[in-house]
């Protein structure tokens, strides 16, 4: 259970780095698909959701404050919309059927523009308590950033999760033939 801790923190800290580093026409968030990928492949019933929800929290947890800390939005704005987006995602998997690859891909799209629109409430409802070192102004660019950032997020979200189940479906023919 450590180990795994352990190695889930390094993979945090891996996709951290890749976010911040990839060229900022690229707006991916790693992190937040990442989390949702792995929610999508720890079950669709409650209980295998429930069993799973500790290692999203810790997910959740470690790449909000690595984002926080990084980000020029107040403080909290990323651990409060992972959270929010999370539960969000809990809500919509046990009531989606995400068993065909139309219904994940609307879902991905759906999530990320829950993710993105949640940050920018959080950014300015926040701003009010801990004001920004920088200005940060809600205007068409910025709007287009969170267009392209919805679509990217959506399409990487359905495209692992498609690439893990193709993945299972091979191991379990595999498995059942030998």
């Amino acid at each position: 259970m450590l180990l795994k801790i352990i190695f889930l923190f390094f993979f945090i800290l891996f996709l951290f780095l890749m976010e911040i580093s990839l060229p900022a026409f690229l707006e991916i968030s790693f992190i937040f698909v990442f989390t949702i990928v792995f929610m999508i492949k720890i079950g669709k019933d409650e209980e295998s959701l429930r069993r799973g929800m500790k290692h999203v929290f810790f997910i959740v947890l470690a790449g909000g404050i690595l984002l926080d800390c990084y980000s020029i939005f107040p403080p909290g704005t990323f651990i409060l919309s992972l959270l929010f987006s999370r539960h969000l995602a809990k809500i919509f998997l046990l009531k989606f059927n995400t068993n065909k690859p139309l219904s994940i891909l609307i879902f991905g799209f759906l999530i990320s523009f829950i993710y993105h629109l949640l940050v920018s409430v959080f950014a300015f409802s926040l701003s009010l308590f801990f004001p920004p070192v920088f200005k940060i102004y809600f205007n068409g660019f910025y709007w287009l950033d969170i267009f392209r950032s919805v679509w990217w997020d959506g399409l990487l979200i359905s495209f692992f999760s498609w690439g893990l189940r193709i993945i299972r479906a091979k191991r379990s023919l595999i498995r059942n033939n030998f």
